[in-house]
Protein backbone atom coordinates (compact mmCIF):
# COMPACT_ATOMS: atom_id res chain seq x y z
CA UNK A 1 0.00 0.00 0.00
CA UNK A 2 3.16 2.19 -0.36
CA UNK A 3 4.54 4.49 2.71
CA UNK A 4 1.96 7.41 2.45
CA UNK A 5 -1.31 7.80 3.98
CA UNK A 6 -4.11 10.34 3.80
CA UNK A 7 -6.64 10.86 6.89
CA UNK A 8 -9.68 13.39 6.27
CA UNK A 9 -12.00 14.41 9.02
CA UNK A 10 -15.66 15.51 7.99
CA UNK A 11 -17.16 17.64 10.63
CA UNK A 12 -19.69 20.45 11.17
CA UNK A 13 -23.31 20.56 9.98
CA UNK A 14 -24.69 20.02 6.71
CA UNK A 15 -25.26 23.89 6.32
CA UNK A 16 -21.46 24.05 6.91
CA UNK A 17 -19.70 21.39 6.70
CA UNK A 18 -15.57 21.45 7.36
CA UNK A 19 -12.78 19.15 5.67
CA UNK A 20 -9.71 18.96 7.36
CA UNK A 21 -6.77 16.96 5.60
CA UNK A 22 -3.64 15.30 6.60
CA UNK A 23 -1.07 13.46 4.38
CA UNK A 24 1.77 11.44 6.03
CA UNK A 25 4.50 9.52 5.46
CA UNK A 26 5.97 5.95 6.73
CA UNK A 27 9.70 6.50 6.39
CA UNK A 28 11.81 3.46 8.33
CA UNK A 29 9.10 2.87 11.20
CA UNK A 30 8.78 6.37 11.68
CA UNK A 31 5.84 8.76 10.86
CA UNK A 32 6.34 12.05 9.55
CA UNK A 33 4.03 14.76 8.44
CA UNK A 34 4.07 15.92 5.11
CA UNK A 35 1.08 18.36 4.96
CA UNK A 36 -1.98 19.41 6.47
CA UNK A 37 -4.97 21.25 4.49
CA UNK A 38 -8.46 22.79 5.32
CA UNK A 39 -10.83 22.72 2.61
CA UNK A 40 -14.26 24.39 1.84
CA UNK A 41 -15.49 21.29 -0.45
CA UNK A 42 -14.34 17.57 -1.36
CA UNK A 43 -13.57 19.08 -5.20
CA UNK A 44 -10.21 20.28 -4.19
CA UNK A 45 -9.17 16.99 -2.48
CA UNK A 46 -7.59 15.84 -5.58
CA UNK A 47 -5.28 18.34 -5.98
CA UNK A 48 -3.73 17.71 -2.62
CA UNK A 49 -3.33 13.81 -2.99
CA UNK A 50 -1.85 11.58 -4.96
CA UNK A 51 -4.26 9.25 -6.92
CA UNK A 52 -2.45 6.31 -5.30
CA UNK A 53 -2.59 7.41 -1.72
CA UNK A 54 -5.03 5.53 0.51
CA UNK A 55 -7.35 7.67 1.91
CA UNK A 56 -9.22 6.94 5.32
CA UNK A 57 -12.14 9.49 6.19
CA UNK A 58 -13.36 9.85 9.65
CA UNK A 59 -16.88 10.94 9.52
CA UNK A 60 -17.72 13.27 12.13
CA UNK A 61 -20.86 15.69 11.55
CA UNK A 62 -23.78 16.65 13.41
CA UNK A 63 -25.49 13.22 11.87
CA UNK A 64 -23.46 10.89 14.22
CA UNK A 65 -24.37 10.37 17.25
CA UNK A 66 -22.07 8.84 20.27
CA UNK A 67 -22.86 7.40 23.47
CA UNK A 68 -20.70 5.88 26.13
CA UNK A 69 -22.23 2.36 27.46
CA UNK A 70 -21.13 0.27 30.90
CA UNK A 71 -21.86 -2.54 29.38
CA UNK A 72 -18.86 -3.36 26.72
CA UNK A 73 -19.39 -7.16 25.39
CA UNK A 74 -19.33 -6.62 22.17
CA UNK A 75 -19.99 -10.56 21.66
CA UNK A 76 -23.60 -9.31 20.79
CA UNK A 77 -22.63 -5.96 19.63
CA UNK A 78 -25.99 -5.43 18.29
CA UNK A 79 -27.74 -5.48 21.46
CA UNK A 80 -25.08 -3.01 23.08
CA UNK A 81 -26.23 -0.34 19.88
CA UNK A 82 -29.87 -1.25 20.64
CA UNK A 83 -29.74 -1.11 24.05
CA UNK A 84 -27.73 2.53 24.26
CA UNK A 85 -30.40 3.30 20.97
CA UNK A 86 -33.23 1.71 21.60
CA UNK A 87 -35.95 0.91 18.52
CA UNK A 88 -33.27 1.30 16.05
CA UNK A 89 -33.16 0.16 12.76
CA UNK A 90 -29.89 -1.42 12.09
CA UNK A 91 -30.76 -1.69 8.39
CA UNK A 92 -30.31 1.70 8.11
CA UNK A 93 -27.97 2.65 10.36
CA UNK A 94 -23.94 2.08 10.45
CA UNK A 95 -22.73 1.61 14.05
CA UNK A 96 -19.13 1.35 15.68
CA UNK A 97 -17.62 0.24 19.01
CA UNK A 98 -14.71 1.17 20.27
CA UNK A 99 -12.59 1.27 23.32
CA UNK A 100 -14.02 -2.54 23.58
CA UNK A 101 -11.65 -3.54 27.03
CA UNK A 102 -13.79 -0.40 29.05
CA UNK A 103 -16.89 1.69 29.09
CA UNK A 104 -17.73 1.13 25.36
CA UNK A 105 -18.39 4.08 22.95
CA UNK A 106 -21.11 3.71 20.60
CA UNK A 107 -21.48 5.79 17.60
CA UNK A 108 -23.84 5.68 14.51
CA UNK A 109 -25.01 7.29 11.37
CA UNK A 110 -27.63 7.03 8.66
CA UNK A 111 -26.31 4.46 6.13
CA UNK A 112 -27.54 6.56 3.16
CA UNK A 113 -26.02 9.85 4.59
CA UNK A 114 -22.49 8.27 4.56
CA UNK A 115 -23.04 6.36 1.28
CA UNK A 116 -23.89 9.66 -0.25
CA UNK A 117 -20.32 11.22 0.58
CA UNK A 118 -18.62 7.76 -0.40
CA UNK A 119 -20.50 8.29 -3.75
CA UNK A 120 -19.23 11.57 -4.53
CA UNK A 121 -15.53 10.59 -3.42
CA UNK A 122 -15.84 7.80 -5.92
CA UNK A 123 -17.38 10.19 -8.83
CA UNK A 124 -14.40 12.21 -8.17
CA UNK A 125 -11.83 9.49 -8.33
CA UNK A 126 -11.20 9.55 -5.17
CA UNK A 127 -10.00 6.10 -3.41
CA UNK A 128 -11.25 5.54 -0.15
CA UNK A 129 -9.67 2.93 1.89
CA UNK A 130 -11.03 2.66 5.71
CA UNK A 131 -13.43 5.15 7.39
CA UNK A 132 -14.42 5.03 10.89
CA UNK A 133 -17.55 7.19 13.04
CA UNK A 134 -17.32 9.89 15.10
CA UNK A 135 -14.59 9.81 17.99
CA UNK A 136 -14.11 5.99 17.65
CA UNK A 137 -10.54 5.99 16.55
CA UNK A 138 -9.24 8.67 18.37
CA UNK A 139 -8.36 5.61 21.19
CA UNK A 140 -5.51 5.22 18.67
CA UNK A 141 -3.55 7.87 20.02
CA UNK A 142 -4.03 6.93 23.36
CA UNK A 143 -1.20 5.39 24.31
CA UNK A 144 1.30 7.63 22.47
CA UNK A 145 -0.38 10.66 24.62
CA UNK A 146 -0.19 11.69 28.49
CA UNK A 147 -3.04 14.33 28.25
CA UNK A 148 -5.80 14.14 30.89
CA UNK A 149 -7.98 15.84 28.44
CA UNK A 150 -8.05 15.90 24.24
CA UNK A 151 -10.09 18.26 22.32
CA UNK A 152 -11.59 17.48 18.72
CA UNK A 153 -13.29 19.88 15.93
CA UNK A 154 -16.56 19.13 18.42
CA UNK A 155 -15.80 17.88 21.47
CA UNK A 156 -13.50 17.31 24.74
CA UNK A 157 -13.20 14.35 26.04
CA UNK A 158 -12.09 13.25 29.55
CA UNK A 159 -8.73 11.11 29.79
CA UNK A 160 -8.31 8.79 32.63
CA UNK A 161 -5.24 6.21 32.66
CA UNK A 162 -5.40 5.85 29.10
CA UNK A 163 -9.21 5.60 28.68
CA UNK A 164 -11.90 7.81 27.33
CA UNK A 165 -14.14 8.46 30.59
CA UNK A 166 -16.39 11.18 29.71
CA UNK A 167 -17.17 14.30 27.12
CA UNK A 168 -18.45 17.55 26.34
CA UNK A 169 -20.09 19.12 23.22
CA UNK A 170 -18.29 22.35 24.28
CA UNK A 171 -15.22 22.94 22.91
CA UNK A 172 -12.87 26.18 24.53
CA UNK A 173 -9.68 25.45 23.26
CA UNK A 174 -10.41 24.99 19.63
CA UNK A 175 -6.96 26.30 18.70
CA UNK A 176 -5.47 23.27 21.50
CA UNK A 177 -2.06 21.92 20.57
CA UNK A 178 -1.11 18.10 21.12
CA UNK A 179 1.98 16.29 20.76
CA UNK A 180 1.15 12.65 19.79
CA UNK A 181 4.22 10.41 19.12
CA UNK A 182 6.10 13.28 18.29
CA UNK A 183 4.06 15.25 15.67
CA UNK A 184 2.67 18.30 17.12
CA UNK A 185 -1.51 18.94 15.67
CA UNK A 186 -4.24 21.00 16.43
CA UNK A 187 -6.94 19.58 17.74
CA UNK A 188 -8.46 20.42 14.16
CA UNK A 189 -6.52 17.58 12.49
CA UNK A 190 -6.47 15.29 15.78
CA UNK A 191 -8.90 12.33 14.11
CA UNK A 192 -7.69 12.42 10.46
CA UNK A 193 -4.05 11.53 12.28
CA UNK A 194 -5.98 8.67 14.26
CA UNK A 195 -7.81 7.43 11.47
CA UNK A 196 -4.47 7.27 9.89
CA UNK A 197 -2.62 6.05 13.01
CA UNK A 198 -5.67 3.20 14.03
CA UNK A 199 -4.92 1.91 10.38
CA UNK A 200 -1.51 1.39 10.88
CA UNK A 201 -1.37 0.55 14.48
CA UNK A 202 -4.11 -2.18 13.66
CA UNK A 203 -6.64 -1.00 16.06
CA UNK A 204 -9.25 -2.92 16.76
CA UNK A 205 -13.30 -1.78 16.59
CA UNK A 206 -16.31 -3.72 16.19
CA UNK A 207 -18.55 -2.27 13.47
CA UNK A 208 -21.29 -3.64 10.83
CA UNK A 209 -19.13 -2.48 7.79
CA UNK A 210 -15.97 -3.90 8.54
CA UNK A 211 -16.61 -6.24 5.78
CA UNK A 212 -17.34 -2.70 3.31
CA UNK A 213 -13.93 -1.47 4.19
CA UNK A 214 -12.36 -4.86 3.54
CA UNK A 215 -13.74 -4.84 -0.07
CA UNK A 216 -12.74 -1.72 -0.35
CA UNK A 217 -8.58 -2.80 0.83
CA UNK A 218 -9.19 -5.39 -1.50
CA UNK A 219 -9.52 -3.51 -4.73
CA UNK A 220 -6.73 -0.98 -3.30
CA UNK A 221 -4.72 -3.68 -3.47
CA UNK A 222 -5.75 -4.75 -6.73
CA UNK A 223 -5.66 -1.53 -8.15
CA UNK A 224 -1.76 -0.92 -7.25
CA UNK A 225 -0.57 -4.28 -7.65
CA UNK A 226 -2.34 -3.82 -11.91
CA UNK A 227 -0.33 -0.39 -11.98
CA UNK A 228 2.83 -0.96 -10.72
CA UNK A 229 2.30 -4.60 -13.60
CA UNK A 230 1.50 -2.07 -15.93
CA UNK A 231 4.50 0.24 -15.14
CA UNK A 232 6.96 -2.07 -15.45
CA UNK A 233 5.47 -3.62 -18.60
CA UNK A 234 5.71 -0.45 -20.08
CA UNK A 235 9.16 -0.46 -18.74
CA UNK A 236 9.97 -3.46 -20.17
CA UNK A 237 9.06 -3.17 -23.88
CA UNK A 238 10.47 0.92 -24.16
CA UNK A 239 13.61 -0.76 -23.30
CA UNK A 240 12.93 -3.72 -25.93
CA UNK A 241 12.12 -0.98 -28.22
CA UNK A 242 15.56 1.22 -27.18
CA UNK A 243 17.64 -2.18 -28.01
CA UNK A 244 16.00 -2.83 -31.48
CA UNK A 245 16.43 0.70 -32.11
CA UNK A 246 20.71 0.63 -31.38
Amino acid sequence: EGNTFAGLEICGSESDLQYYLLVVKKVRGEILLESKTELSDLENLNEKIRKDTPLFICLNTTNVLVKFSKDHDTKKPEALVNNSFPNLDLKNFYYEISQIDSKAIITICKRIYFENILDKLSSLKITVVGYSLGISPIQAILPYSSYDSISTTSQKLAIDDGLIVGNTTHIDNQNAEYEINGISLLNTYMLSFSVILGHISKNKTVSNFSEKIQQFRLNYTDQRIFSTLLKSALLFFVGILRKSIH
